[in-house]
């Protein structure tokens, strides 16, 4: 996941781009005060908010927003567009360690305020910035095709395993536990009373999607998990101790064609080519005379 580390600083500012434009609009539609919240009797206003929202976040709700409408309006000016299948393969790529795409809807909404869509829209703005930013480097498909050839397991996602496991240190307490979850105990249950893994068991043994190289998986376990069908309990030697585990699912490997990932890779090596990517953006803003009169919220 290329761009995978970086989504949660850039959802901290969105957010606030979000809230800045809700409130920069309504402040002009309105010149009734509004109170936001009380504090024992005291209000806070809408002014007070919005005049801290500013102070705090301005410079960086406003440079965003220049940022996407210039990015959007040079994509337009070329006919600049994104294909939508490249944007759901990075989403899905995003997806991989979760059961569903409900479950991962469930994650951005809880831990960072997002929404699917949002993502979505977020993915494209940064494909488009590349896009206009290789649009004159010219990338022969020779050179694609032998750059794809060499780097294939960039464009794969490997074989993934949905993998729950109690701990336990002998043999004999492995063998009493696999008794009781084949006459109907619940493992969740289970693996809170008995696994000495307490990172797993807090979680119910849930280790979630797993797959080789996973530098906190045992690779004895994958290794297992790839002879196992689903729902199958198996009992593993792990060095001091010994795992019970369950294989709950598993998601067959993924080798994208070269068709379905050739635009990133041309932007991937004209990137290497063209100018940074803030610097044509910096060019595009001076090109289009962007100016800031509020200097509070000038750079």
């Amino acid at each position: 996941m290329r761009k995978g580390k970086i989504y949660f600083l850039i959802i901290i500012i969105l957010t606030a781009v979000v809230v800045g434009e809700y409130f920069w609009f309504n402040k002009k539609i309105t010149t009734e005060e509004i109170t936001v919240a009380t504090i024992n009797g005291e209000e806070i206003t809408e002014t007070e908010f919005f005049n801290q929202l500013k102070k705090v976040y301005g410079q960086e709700i406003l440079n965003e927003m220049i940022n996407r409408r210039v990015i959007r309006m040079t994509a337009d000016k070329y006919g600049i567009n994104v294909n939508p299948n490249e944007i759901n393969r990075q989403i899905n790529e995003f997806m991989q360690d979760y059961q569903s795409e409900e479950d991962y809807a469930f994650f951005l909404k809880e831990q960072m305020g997002w929404t699917i869509e949002q993502l979505y829209e977020d993915i494209e703005y940064n494909i488009l910035w590349e896009e206009i930013a290789t649009k004159d480097v010219n990338i022969s498909e020779e050179e694609m095709v032998l750059y794809y050839n060499n780097n294939r397991n960039k464009y794969s996602e490997p074989e993934k395993f949905h993998i729950r496991q109690i701990v336990v240190t002998t043999k004999e307490e492995a063998d009493q536990t696999v008794k009781e979850l084949e006459n109907g105990s619940n493992f969740s249950t289970l693996a809170k009373e008995r696994s000495i893994d307490v990172l797993s068991g807090v979680s119910g043994g849930d280790l979630g999607y797993v797959s080789l190289g996973d530098s906190v998986i045992d690779p004895l376990i994958i290794e297992e998990a790839k002879k196992m069908e689903i729902d199958e309990i198996s009992i593993i030697k792990l060095g001091d101790s010994v795992a019970v585990i369950q294989l709950s699912d598993r998601k067959d490997e993924i080798q994208y064609s070269f068709e379905e990932v050739e635009d990133e890779i041309r932007r991937e090596i004209a990137l290497n080519q063209a100018n940074s990517l803030p610097e044509v953006l910096q060019q595009l803003k001076n090109e289009m005379g962007v100016e800031i009169f509020d200097q509070a919220l000038a750079e």
